[in-house]
Formats: structure tokens, sequence, C-alpha cells
């Protein structure tokens, strides 16, 4: 199941990475193909990708790139999308799959759950808060009825004389 969070969710990324972090650093093939998609989406600096191509110890590599991903998604629009393609286009749908299952969505769901509840209950605050500055402000100046004349009429309109 891919979910397309976009920019409004950049911490979707960084949260998924750091709760599959060992598992990602343990299996990730940081091939070149994968290090110039990352590169492509802004997930890795483009600067780094023949640093990474040269690290010879697959751990030292795949931390080095997971931790890059993980800080680089924060600032990066639909970061989580742009990683899972390019995992499935490298043919490591295993880990895209690990990062979306069903679990890791429900969590995600759960913790934007917390934070809309959060900010309901500020705009709540918010508007009862408004509700009794309207309530002072009338009661200390009632409205006062704006008296609109009716339309008179207007002349009938002056004729030419010859």
């Amino acid at each position: 199941m891919t979910t397309g969070y976009g920019g409004g969710s950049r911490q979707v990324a960084r949260t998924v990475l750091e709760k599959h972090r060992a598992e990602m650093v343990s299996r990730l093939d940081c091939n070149a193909d994968f290090l110039d998609r990352l590169a492509q989406a802004e997930l890795i600096d483009p600067r780094r990708v023949h640093h990474y191509q040269h690290i010879h110890d697959r751990y030292e590599r795949n931390r080095g790139v997971v931790d890059e991903m993980t800080s680089r998604s924060v600032t990066v629009d639909g970061g989580y999308s742009k990683l899972l393609i390019a995992l499935r286009d490298t043919h490591q749908s295993h880990l895209a799959n690990t990062l979306t299952h069903v679990d890791n969505e429900l969590d995600l769901v759960d913790q934007y759950q917390s934070q809309l509840a959060g900010h309901l209950r500020n705009v709540d605050s918010f508007l009862e808060t408004e509700s009794r500055r309207a309530e002072v402000r009338f009661k200390d100046h009632p409205s006062k009825q704006t008296h609109h004349p009716k339309h008179e009429e207007m002349p009938p309109p002056l004729s030419l004389i010859p």
C-alpha cells in the first residue's frame, strides 16, 4: 500500500526511516542506480553520490545514505513517496513494502490524529475566547441601529430648453 504523503507531511519519511533504520542499513542495496535516483529526488546531496560509491564497507555506506536520507527527507517535498519510488525502481520492493506495511500506516494515522486533536483543541479555545470578546464588546457597546434613509426619488431630468 503506497501512500502519497506530500509536502504537508515531510516528517513521514523521517519517522518511518528512524523506525526501520536498522533494517534499512542491513538490507539496503546502495547501487549506483539507487544513489542516482536518490540524488535526483534530492534525498541525498548529488555531490556525495561518488563518495558513497567508494565506501567499500556496505554497512558504513548504507548507514551514511540512510542517515542523509533521514535528515534531508524533512526538507524535500514528497520525500517519502520519492523514496518508495526509488526503492521500487531499483528492485528493492521488499524494503518499500516494509516501510509501507499497514502497521506503519496505522502508527502514522494515530500520530496525525493526535496532532489533529491538538489543533482542534487550539481552534476551540480560540473560538471560545473570540466569542467571549464579542459578548464583552456587545455589552460595552450595544450596536446602534444605523439609519438608512430611503432612496429619495430623483428629480426628473432637466429637459433641454431650446
